[in-house]
């Protein structure tokens, strides 16, 4: 699935605060993020709503369930999950910047 392009800058700000995740993780966050904006909502169901235009209902929700799961119970079991211990120091500084 490509990103629309008003979702560019959050995907080179999740680049740039995050760089310890994998490209495809990166995207999967850039995606949760312009959807929980789009919808006004971090909610599965509105994110998923807010997306449809990126493809059908059932496909948008596969994706962004997929991003979430273990490396394990991934469609492809080779993915890796997000560590999300990892994330928390990137996120910290970030936060702390602003």
């Amino acid at each position: 699935m490509r990103l629309p392009s008003p979702s560019y800058p959050i995907e080179a700000a999740v680049a740039a605060h995050f760089p310890a995740l994998r490209p495809a993780q990166q995207r999967g966050l850039t995606l949760w993020v312009y959807g929980a904006i789009l919808a006004k909502s971090a909610c599965e169901a509105a994110v998923v709503t807010a997306l449809c235009g990126l493809g059908g209902y059932t496909t948008v929700r596969q994706a962004l369930r997929e991003w979430l799961r273990d490396g394990a119970d991934k469609a492809a079991p080779c993915r890796t999950a997000v560590a999300v211990t990892r994330c928390f120091a990137p996120l910290l500084r970030w936060v702390l910047s602003l």
